[in-house]
């Protein structure tokens, strides 16, 4: 698994293409983005996950994953980032490569690939295990009670 350039991309291997706005999108090749284009109101949402089986000219698969613009917090992006582990783990057997096109730090970027490595049971063997620290049961549990309040 690796991050790369535009130009290295390896279409036999999946990719992830993360974005916030969906004009970011311009800067992907074009069959990507008419993927994107086709279902765009599918990525009304503040934040979504697509994916296409085989979309790669070489047989990979390809992931879009639009990350909301107004919450980067670290815990909204390990929450995103474990979906796209849980999706990955269904449908893709080949490596993965990431495209960020929308702005994050490097910290947040690192932030967002650990916590999808730490959702694949070869990182961690405590996503298999049924063992879950205390302190994210409390902040799940925090955060559920939030979101139900402000709806």
């Amino acid at each position: 698994m690796h991050i790369f350039s535009k130009k290295e991309i390896d279409q036999a291997q999946s990719l992830v293409v993360i974005f916030s706005e969906l004009s970011e999108l311009d800067k992907v090749a074009a069959e990507i983005k008419e993927k994107a284009d086709y279902d765009s109101e599918l990525f009304t949402k503040k934040e979504s996950l697509q994916l296409y089986r085989q979309a790669l000219a070489a047989g990979g698969d390809l992931y879009l994953l639009r990350l909301d613009p107004d919450d980067r917090s670290n815990r909204k992006l390990q929450k995103t980032f474990n979906s796209l582990a849980s999706a990955f783990l269904k449908n893709s057997a080949a490596d993965l490569q990431f495209s960020f096109l929308t702005e994050l730090s490097d910290e947040q970027k690192m932030q967002s690939l650990k916590a999808f490595l730490l959702a694949l049971p070869a990182y961690n063997p405590h996503s298999t295990s049924g063992f879950k620290p205390d302190k994210d049961q409390k902040s799940d549990n925090k955060e559920d009670k939030e979101a139900a309040e402000s709806t």
